[in-house]
């Protein structure tokens, strides 16, 4: 199997991938009622106090420590989404890793 990363390579098997996703069995996407589905969110993972701080930066957080921060309210989610995409900014025209950025759009939710 090619292990090889590269843009062509991704953009292909993410195609094939969606095309056998979109032509699978109903079945496989079993959904609990709407009368037993939870309301309350699932709690979050404890977090040792020395892992809590070590991002420069809001967009550098894990995923539990935005959480975190944002629970707290040590961290708004628009200052959150706003480091993300100023680092988005920053690194794309490196990288070129997206065709289509909603900035305003993910701010504006």
């Amino acid at each position: 199997m090619d292990r090889t990363v590269d843009r062509r390579a991704f953009l292909e098997r993410m195609t094939a991938l969606t095309a056998t996703a979109a032509f699978a069995p109903t079945s496989l996407a079993r959904t609990r009622p709407a009368a037993t589905r939870s309301v309350a969110p699932a709690p979050l993972p404890t977090v040792p106090s020395s892992v809590r701080v070590q991002a420069t930066e809001p967009a550098e957080m894990t995923l539990v420590e935005a959480a975190h921060a944002v629970r707290a309210g040590d961290l708004s989610p628009v200052e959150l989404v706003q480091s993300c995409v100023d680092r988005l900014d920053r690194w794309d025209g490196d990288y070129r890793a997206f065709n289509l950025v909603r900035a305003t759009e993910a701010l504006a939710e």
